[in-house]
């Protein structure tokens, strides 16, 4: 009896120290994920119809996904913000962002992104100079 009284408490000695072992090899869900870096990030302010601008931060990731925060300035207590994200290639120094509209285009250079029109030209006119984004990081 008491062979048996010792082989079960051996017995659940080890079972207790397999389980601590493994809860410490484990990794938690949390832990796991992988996130991604931030690689670029660009931030200006473009005209708004009906409110003072909007203040745009796009930010692109090393995993090819962006986010575009937009904070619509406006003189109501609050200024509503809009964000969102997708996936995003170059070709060449042009940007290619993948909207749930479309496709939206535009040039980098050293120290912005450009607006460019539907045909891939620069927009040089005070208009389209009002739409670019300088480079942060």
């Amino acid at each position: 009896m008491k062979k048996v009284f010792a082989f079960v408490l051996i017995a659940a000695c080890f079972a207790c120290k397999s389980e601590e072992n493994k809860n410490q090899n484990s990794v938690s869900p949390d832990e796991n994920l992988t996130t991604s870096k931030a690689v670029e990030q660009y931030k200006g302010l473009i005209p708004c119809a009906d409110c003072m601008g909007i203040e745009v931060v796009l930010t692109l990731n090393d995993d090819h996904s962006y986010v575009e925060s937009n904070t619509y300035l406006t003189d109501k207590e609050g200024n509503p913000q809009h964000k969102e994200e997708g996936s995003y290639e170059w070709k060449g120094d042009t940007l290619l962002l993948n909207r749930k509209e479309g496709v939206s285009k535009r040039f980098r250079t050293d120290t912005a992104l450009m607006a460019i029109d539907m045909e891939g030209k620069l927009m040089n006119d005070e208009f389209g100079m009002k739409y670019n984004l300088k480079k942060v990081f």
